[in-house]
């Protein structure tokens, strides 16, 4: 198979508006075209909002994938027949193409979550210098196994960090990673020029603009309004039989999603402890569909979504599973992903 070509466009002005742009104008920038209102309402609105004034375009600095071997990851297991799924790390919904298509976009829009402490029964172990972790992200693909699955994703990270004396720090960044399994280098960029904390609107878009290119848009609203795009190569994947391949994009799902993280470490095969995130509200959530890679035809809404809920095993005071990720539809386009306390 021949290696994909790199994409690289200029980045927008600071100041550039997509707004009073022509078509070519955002072709050249990499910026997807606003879609048609009448065939597309929901990726037409989603567009505006993502686009919507006053906003700066902010360009990333070089960036280096970390050079890690990554561990297996834990997905969400695609035995049930109904729409209800249960998952080890990830709470929220996925959606299907229709019609012989494959999804090549999807947007999504939410608050980030302020991570505080579980309640006592959650805590693990021990809650001292403990670090708790939960993270909030858009999607397409990687729900199931099969060749060439993989993952392109782009949505902010929240940690709390509780130190030795009691007290508490909060951390929040944003971040893109593209995971497929057996990868070389984990291909997870945080995206520091960008800054992020709890209670910051925030809104992402990860696009296929060919088999094996991904361009991932991100912005905050008010206070700093800022936007950025990156253009994104699949990562390289080694075979069964040592050689190494790039997966292309199928396009088969688009989830908008909270996780229970796993660590960037060699082997790992545990969770990170899971920070309570509240309530996490998904707005603008619509994919974008087509025959093949690039502008999308028709659009995927969430009338029909399968729900990921989230589950752990307490082994106190007895072995029992219980949920603590539980998702509602709460519109069309909206979605709501809620911590549950033990009980």
């Amino acid at each position: 198979m021949p290696e994909p070509q790199r994409l690289e466009f200029p980045f927008p002005e600071p100041h550039f508006d997509p707004n009073t742009a022509s078509p070519e104008e955002l072709d050249r920038f990499g910026l997807p075209r606003l879609p048609d209102g009448d065939r597309q309402p929901e990726l037409h609105q989603a567009w505006l909002r993502l686009f919507q004034q006053p906003l700066t375009f902010v360009p990333p600095p070089p960036l280096e994938a970390r050079a890690l071997v990554p561990p297996v990851r834990l997905l969400p297991p695609m035995l049930e027949t109904t729409r209800i799924q249960r998952s080890p790390n990830w709470s929220g919904a996925a959606v299907k193409p229709d019609g012989g298509n494959q999804l090549v976009q999807v947007y999504g829009e939410w608050v980030v979550p302020e991570p505080s402490m579980p309640p006592v029964d959650d805590q693990g172990p021990s809650v001292q210098e403990n670090v708790y972790k939960c993270s909030t992200w858009v999607g397409l693909d990687g729900t199931r196994r099969y060749v060439d699955s993989s993952l392109p994703q782009v949505g902010t990270e929240q940690v709390l960090r509780v130190e030795a004396n009691g007290s508490t720090r909060i951390e929040c960044q944003a971040f893109f990673q593209w995971w497929a399994p057996g990868q070389l280098l984990i291909d997870y960029f945080t995206m520091s020029w960008i800054p992020v904390g709890p209670g910051v609107t925030v809104m992402a878009l990860v696009w296929a603009i060919d088999p094996a290119n991904v361009i991932v848009v991100f912005r905050t609203f008010d206070p700093r309004n800022e936007i950025t795009v990156l253009v994104q190569n699949a990562p390289v994947v080694q075979l069964p039989n040592g050689s190494t391949t790039r997966p292309i994009i199928s396009g088969v799902t688009a989830e908008w999603v909270t996780e229970r993280p796993r660590p960037l470490l060699l082997d790992s095969t545990d969770l990170e402890l899971l920070a309570n995130f509240g309530s996490v509200d998904f707005s603008h959530c619509v994919a974008g569909t087509a025959r093949q890679p690039g502008l999308p035809t028709s659009e995927k809404t969430l009338e029909s979504p399968r729900l990921l809920r989230m589950f752990e095993v307490m082994n106190k005071p007895v072995c029992r599973t219980r949920t603590v990720g539980m998702p509602f539809r709460t519109g069309r386009t909206s979605l709501t992903v809620e911590y549950v306390t033990a009980r």
